[in-house]
């Protein structure tokens, strides 16, 4: 299939046009299809020749050889804030009226001969397309913004029958990519052509038409925007029998997640980088205008050249770029680099080496939409419409609170506003180590999912650990009033006066997540004060109905009289306890034979979300060393003394086999001096990732070739993501994590280097056979979901 109907296939589309006017065999046609004028081939007729998808702008487009280097590392531009000075024309512009100033000065002063334009107002099954205008005059009717894919193909005809001349091209991103594309195939030069490009953040399909005219009824013309309404940055605005309709400008940006193309979703050329001229709405802050304003780029010495001749008829005021590209979200486009990579047929390829691709792409987000876009691409489908409308509607129907009654809704509050928010303290997880972090983030990610209107709360040590993370998911600090009247004056003050919440403290909690469980067992060496300790930690959270839980953990064993005391200290105040595998659920049950508050599930981490903020791939093919520094603080001294030596043998044994090996930090001081000390005996040091997040390093494990970990939730990473996963052990939780996922074989002995190293060649040369069986991970997902459900039960009653 080597046409456009890769393009089609992939629903990779923008309706250009392009292809039908370049195939000499005349085997590309055109039919509306899913709100899109789609390219149809003859197979009778293609001769295979693939000069359609050499220009089409959405096959195989050479980033570093088609842009060079990208907007995201510019550092500087000539770039203005600018508007028509002649108030007829910045009044009919969308914005500033700049595009429209610069075009009609340009034709008038017969800089060039032509201009290609789009006027189109609107849609009955006909194609929008750019055709040139030359006529200063009418330059004006071709104002506003259409969010529509236009065809480029008179361009292309002009081009190809050498009738293009001395021209301006007033394009979108990919209408400016497809023609150069082209003149590149014939080697022709656009040294006669002005492109002057649009901002484009997503273009709409043609069925966006008919969802307004099924709400609204028939209309004669169609603006997206238009400022007769309210102002810049415009409503839409539809003409029914000579009557003006102005529909506010929040439901066309509601529809755009079910109108967009599915191309849109992988540009990131926001500010259209091939253009000579670049121009968008400007939205500096404090530049606004309700006129509108226009901010500008100038990116080559024709554009220059333009907007000299043009002084007289627009205003310009310098600014610079990067004031434009944070007005503009740009690096909000790095997600859609992310996403164009992670899919199987890119439309770009060979980014620039050093780009920093640091955006996840989840697999839910990505689901949801396509969901929507697939109610937008088939308004005929059962429901779609209603559907479609029923979820804009719950945005745009809201009805606008005045001013004067939120002044009295506040004022009414300095006497009277209750807290009903469900207070939720995550309890012995936090940012100590990547594991607890993991814990941490799982936690917070599933209370926002279940119970999004919940305050989330960490004890105050914990909170300014990492109190950036804590702001952006509204986490409140837990800490004592030593004074009663102290913490009423405070409540009272920053929740009726100032309208926040300072902190929390025990006695507000409603549920505590208790993360921990291990601390209690034998190996923490408690005393009589470390029991009375957590009791009186315990009964601070007085709140009557509170619950306290204690989410799947590692616990015991209890042989110590004190871990007992403590143990059944924590029982008494528990409302359940969930085990997270059957040793620790065993050594639960030998203290407390009738209790029913114990469960087992296994460890809750398999279910975090990889929003990462850095998108960090090892290289292909890398092998994973996780050590642990408790291998020699809570090992008996043969494994102690035994494992800095283990390491060692064990690397260089996969250096010998030439593996790729890489150090990867997994807590924090302790395992990066273990890591030095590893690093510092090898001839060549090893590539060491360290100071990452916990999602960070759950993603680097992801793309691993093998894991040798020491780290408990490094092995549950390497297990849950199907990676084959070797481990060493201090505690009975490994060896019971590896039987839960059928790998009970995994287990690396320190003292047996040479069967260690047996395991390893074997895992290397048949990872299926050190990898989770199958069914062993839907068991898994299935027990911790029901963990959740029961959870959140208790929680709601």
């Amino acid at each position: 299939m080597e046409n456009v109907s890769k393009t089609v296939a992939s629903n990779l589309c923008v309706s250009c046009g392009a292809c039908s006017q370049v195939c000499h065999a005349e085997a590309i046609s055109s039919h509306l299809k899913n709100g899109l004028f789609l390219p149809s081939v003859s197979k009778e007729l293609c001769n295979g020749c693939g000069l359609c998808l050499k220009v089409c702008p959405s096959h195989n487009v050479d980033v570093a050889e088609t842009y060079g280097s990208l907007d995201f590392d510019r550092k500087d531009a000539d770039c203005y804030i600018a508007y028509s000075k002649e108030d007829r024309i910045r009044r009919i512009g969308t914005s500033g009226g700049v595009i429209s100033a610069l075009v009609y000065n340009l034709l008038k002063s017969n800089q060039y001969e032509k201009a290609y334009l789009l006027k189109y107002e609107s849609f009955d099954d006909n194609r929008a397309i750019l055709y040139a205008v030359s006529d200063p005059e009418e330059v004006l009717e071709c104002a506003k913004s259409k969010y529509i894919p236009a065809s480029i193909e008179e361009v292309i005809k002009d081009i190809k029958n050498g009738h293009i001349g001395k021209s301006i091209i007033v394009a979108t991103p990919c209408q400016t990519l497809a023609i150069k594309r082209y003149l590149n195939v014939l080697k022709r030069s656009d040294a006669d052509l002005l492109f002057v490009g649009l901002f484009c953040d997503k273009t709409l399909n043609y069925n966006v038409y008919s969802f307004y005219e099924a709400k609204f009824g028939p209309f004669d013309s169609f603006h997206f925007r238009d400022k007769e309404g309210n102002d810049w940055p415009g409503d839409t605005v539809i003409c029914q029998n000579g009557e003006k309709h102005i529909i506010d400008k929040t439901l066309r940006m509601s529809l755009k997640p079910y109108f967009q193309l599915n191309r849109c979703r992988y540009c990131f050329d926001k500010l259209n980088q091939l253009a000579d001229i670049s121009c968008g709405d400007c939205y500096i802050l404090g530049e606004e205008s309700k006129a509108g304003k226009s901010s500008i780029i100038v990116r080559t010495e024709k554009g220059k050249c333009a907007i000299e001749a043009c002084q007289d008829g627009i205003a310009l005021e310098p600014c610079s770029f990067e004031s434009i590209k944070k007005s503009q979200h740009l690096e909000e486009k790095k997600k859609n680099v992310a996403r164009n990579e992670s899919q199987g047929n890119p439309v770009f390829t060979n980014f620039p080496k050093d780009f920093p691709n640091s955006i996840f792409v989840h697999a839910e987000e990505e689901e949801r939409e396509k969901m929507a876009m697939a109610l937008g691409a088939d308004l005929r489908q059962d429901n779609a419409f209603n559907s479609i409308d029923k979820r804009v509607s719950a945005i745009t129907g809201k009805k606008k609170t005045s001013k004067w009654r939120k002044v009295l809704r506040r004022s009414a509050k300095v006497f009277h506003n209750p807290d009903r928010s469900i207070k939720i303290l995550i309890d012995n997880a936090g940012f100590v180590n990547k594991g607890a972090e993991l814990m941490l983030i799982s936690v917070v990610q599933q209370i926002e999912k279940r119970l999004p209107n919940a305050q989330i709360v960490l004890p105050n040590a914990v909170y300014y650990e990492n109190p950036s993370y804590c702001v952006k998911h509204r986490i409140q600090p837990m800490k004592k009033n030593s004074v009663k009247l102290k913490k009423m004056m405070m409540n009272f003050v920053y929740r009726n006066i100032l309208n926040k919440t300072c902190y929390i403290t025990p006695d507000q909690i409603d549920v505590v997540l208790d993360a921990g469980g291990f601390q209690f067992g034998d190996q923490w060496g408690h005393t009589q004060a470390s029991v009375n300790a957590i009791a009186r930690y315990y009964s601070a959270f007085s709140k009557k109905g509170r619950k306290i839980i204690f989410l799947s953990q590692a616990f015991g064993p209890f042989k110590q009289e004190t871990s007992q005391k403590m143990m059944k200290t924590v029982y008494g105040f528990a409302d359940v306890l969930y085990a997270r595998e059957q040793v620790s659920y065993d050594y639960l049950k030998e203290l407390f034979p009738e209790g029913g508050k114990i469960h087992l599930c296994p460890d809750f981490t398999c279910l975090s979300e990889n929003k990462s903020r850095r998108n960090i791939v090892l290289p292909d093919g890398c092998v994973l060393i996780v050590p642990n520094a408790k291998m020699i603080t809570h090992s008996d001294s043969e494994v102690s003394s035994n494992y800095l030596s283990f390491l060692k043998e064990i690397i260089a044994f996969l250096l010998n086999r030439n593996e790729k090996v890489v150090l990867l930090n997994h807590e924090g001081e302790d395992d990066e001096l273990l890591l030095e000390k590893i690093n510092a005996n090898l001839t060549e040091r090893l590539l060491l990732l360290s100071n990452l997040d916990a999602l960070e390093v759950k993603r680097i494990i992801g793309s691993a070739k093998l894991l040798i970990s020491s780290r408990f939730h490094g092995v549950v990473s390497g297990l849950t993501q199907c990676i084959p996963t070797l481990c060493t052990s201090w505690s009975h939780k490994y060896y019971e994590l590896l039987k839960e996922h059928g790998c009970s074989n995994n287990a690396l002995d320190i003292n047996g280097v040479e069967n260690a190293k047996a395991i390893i060649a074997d895992a290397l040369e048949n990872p299926k056979e050190h990898t989770t069986k199958t069914g062993c991970m839907d068991n898994i997902l299935s027990q911790v979901n029901a963990m959740w459900k029961t959870v959140f039960s208790m929680i709601e009653r």
